[in-house]
């Protein structure tokens, strides 16, 4: 079960979904896309950025793999809920729309 929180808001929102494990992260986006009621409109992204600053996303189509960073980046649609939540409370930290920055909190809450 997954937790997204969109943080610094004034009022909290919370959504709290049930998904497989073995769903890429690229599925949990498009997942997030319809709780939220957003049409993925925007650009996105995981990272994991209180641990080591790994961040998750999709190749761009220009041919650059994946844009000019030099943080560790891995393509989202081949990395599986259970590699990013190894244990109950682990968190990860979804970005969508990098105009706005609307950063949320992701947090396995448990095994079912």
């Amino acid at each position: 079960m997954e937790n997204s929180a969109l943080d610094k808001v004034f009022t909290e929102i919370v959504r709290t979904i049930t998904v497989p494990v073995y769903m890429a992260l690229k599925d949990l986006h498009d997942a997030i896309q319809v709780v939220m009621g957003w049409d993925g409109s925007h650009l996105w992204h995981f990272t994991d950025k209180k641990r080591d600053g790994v961040i998750y996303e999709l190749p761009h189509k220009d041919g650059n793999e994946f844009g000019f960073s030099r943080q560790l980046k891995i393509d989202a649609s081949k990395f599986t809920l259970e590699k990013a939540f190894p244990f109950r409370g682990s968190k990860l930290y979804y970005e969508y729309d990098f105009g706005d920055g609307w950063m949320h909190t992701i947090k396995l809450n448990r095994f079912i």
